[in-house]
């Protein structure tokens, strides 16, 4: 308001000094919002620069460090192949490489496209496009089918775009260069859509509720402010004929009757009410699937269940690092390439007192010197000597191990893939580590058993590692989708305006009111499709029955979808 320059209670002599210079305030106010107006965006940039310029010189000085390691060991990672193909593919009509691979494959298969990144489409176009211009020998051309449906994918953290299948045939990047260009109008040509529209998998209960309940998501989104509306529009399946008999059930609790219980609680309790109730319907516990968005909430799930006496498989259960008999052979091997590692022979005495049945805490004190260790080993019947075994390559020395210890009769199939590493590591032979405890301590975690067969056993599994699964029973408990977590991307810039070309920007309100907002909107519906999708992936692994459980204050859409249609819920 130009006329209240002052509060009621303000001298008046002083209100009247100020109406008086009011003409000069609104001229200094009005510079200052075209200032302001110009200057804005570059300041907010240059603030963003600021605020990621310590990470942005950390992880250039670690591409430095990893350029010289490359060229010392002429070797290059995997991840890069792709920019190589692509700087040649975007510049040249037909590659040498891929002239010759066209002469040879007329027809391709590509599955999953809704996880397939712009570069890697790219990439294959040259393929595509050679096959869909060259007769076979019966007269056509090559074809080539692409799958894929964009409520599954789940995958855009490792570079997947689900945009660019929803634009097909048109192609990423065409309107500035003239070889894309061309492929694209190739595809154009010959571009046929077909929506598949029967469900194989689930009964007809599960389907008709996911049909409904996620067209009830969609309809609650502005068709111009979400992605959801216009990905979500084809989302109605048939179920096969006479597939019926399934069921679905929502269990709700609000915060409040939680009471001294965490969320993370009630779902382990509801989980394990749950599998008896399955059990007494005849199901086996290998039948049913409890999915997690998070694997904290998995590893909780799983160590309540084990508790209570329920055998459950799951990504830590299948570790290799947890098995008691590898365990030991890691112990061993510390021990042996690096003598005073106390704790790895106190690994190795509880597990010969576990096996003994003697008292852990009688023999601990036997691990301060190496010489009382041994020849407590040895008493026990174990000859054990690391300096009489260093000379040995990893597989010889872990051979003799598993024979000093009397594991080889077990058959344990953790210990047997446990020797597929220790091989693979003596055959590469890689300089980049002294010795096979340091590979271990860097890529140990990632070392898994497949799933046992015939293991009678419930599946606990982040919905990622679901993905192209199905279970006759799928148990999902909801959790909130932090969609206000930072996102970051880099952008181009001018030089002329910035003090660098390149800059890693964090897409949040520090972009609101400057020329760079849409990033920022760009990545909210991309967010907003990423934690639907997830849900969508996790409602579909069911055949026969599928358990929803959710907080009502961190989920109100779930529950008032079963509010509004008046499905049957439990609280």
């Amino acid at each position: 308001n130009q006329q209240q320059w002052t509060a009621k209670t303000t001298d008046p002599l002083i209100t009247e000094k100020i109406h008086a210079i009011a003409p000069q305030l609104i001229q200094v106010f009005n510079e200052l919002q075209t200032y302001k107006e110009k200057y804005f965006t570059k300041y907010q940039i240059n603030k963003s620069i600021k605020d990621s310029i310590f990470s942005v010189s950390l992880l250039h000085q670690i591409k430095h460090e990893l350029d010289n390691m490359k060229q010392e060991e002429q070797t290059m990672h995997i991840s890069e192949t792709n920019q190589y193909i692509a700087k040649i593919v975007q510049t040249e009509a037909i590659p040498y490489i891929y002239e010759r691979l066209g002469d040879r494959y007329k027809y391709f298969f590509i599955d999953e496209f809704q996880d397939t990144s712009i570069l890697q489409w790219q990439n294959l176009l040259p393929l595509i496009s050679e096959a869909l211009s060259t007769e076979t020998f019966h007269g056509e051309t090559g074809k080539a089918a692409v799958f894929g449906d964009v409520k599954q994918a789940i995958y855009r953290f490792r570079g997947g775009d689900v945009r660019q299948f929803q634009r097909l045939p048109a192609v990423e990047g065409s309107e500035h260069n003239r070889i894309i260009n061309e492929r694209e109008q190739k595809l154009k040509e010959q571009f046929h859509e077909i929506n598949l529209g029967v469900n194989y998998r689930s009964r007809e209960e599960i389907v008709a509720f996911n049909n409904d309940f996620f067209e009830y998501r969609r309809q609650n989104q502005k068709e111009n402010d979400s992605y959801v509306f216009s990905m979500y529009k084809d989302l109605k399946q048939n179920p096969m004929t006479d597939n019926k008999g399934g069921g679905l059930c929502l269990s709700t609790i609000s915060k409040d009757n939680l009471r001294e219980m965490t969320y993370n609680d009630y779902v382990a309790l509801r989980c394990l009410e749950i599998i008896k109730q399955l059990q007494s319907d005849g199901y086996n516990f290998s039948d049913i699937a409890i999915l997690t968005r998070k694997n904290e909430m998995g590893s909780f799930i799983n160590k309540y269940l084990s508790e209570n006496a329920v055998p459950v498989i799951s990504v830590d259960s299948l570790l290799l690092q947890y098995d008691a008999d590898v365990a030991l052979l890691l112990a061993c091997l510390s021990c042996i390439y690096t003598p005073d590692n106390s704790l790895s022979r106190a690994i190795i005495i509880k597990y010969i007192c576990k096996l003994k049945q003697l008292p852990f805490e009688k023999y601990l004190s036997v691990v301060k010197t190496n010489s009382l260790f041994i020849k407590t080993l040895s008493d026990f019947g174990f000859h054990f000597m690391p300096s009489k075994l260093a000379h040995l390559n990893v597989y010889e020395l872990t051979e003799r191990l598993i024979g000093i210890f009397d594991i080889q009769n077990k058959n344990n199939p953790f210990v047997m893939a446990f020797m597929g590493v220790v091989m693979q590591f003596q055959i590469n032979a890689s300089k980049q580590y002294l010795h096979f405890m340091e590979f271990w301590e860097a890529n140990g975690n990632s070392f898994s058993l497949s799933n046992p067969e015939g293991m009678d056993a419930v599946n606990v599994m982040s919905i990622h590692k679901a993905k192209g699964l199905e279970f006759p029973v799928v148990i999902y408990p909801h959790q909130k989708e932090n969609l206000s977590n930072p996102s970051y991307a880099w952008l181009n810039l001018n030089q002329d305006e910035y003090p660098i070309d390149i800059a890693y920007i964090k897409l949040g309100n520090n972009l609101n009111n400057t020329d760079y907002v849409y990033l920022y909107e760009e990545e909210k519906k991309l967010k907003e499709l990423d934690a639907l999708n997830v849900d969508y992936v996790a409602y579909t692994r069911a055949e026969e029955r599928l358990y929803l459980i959710t907080e009502k204050e961190k989920n109100p859409q779930v529950s008032a979808y079963f509010e509004a249609t008046a499905v049957p819920s439990e609280t």
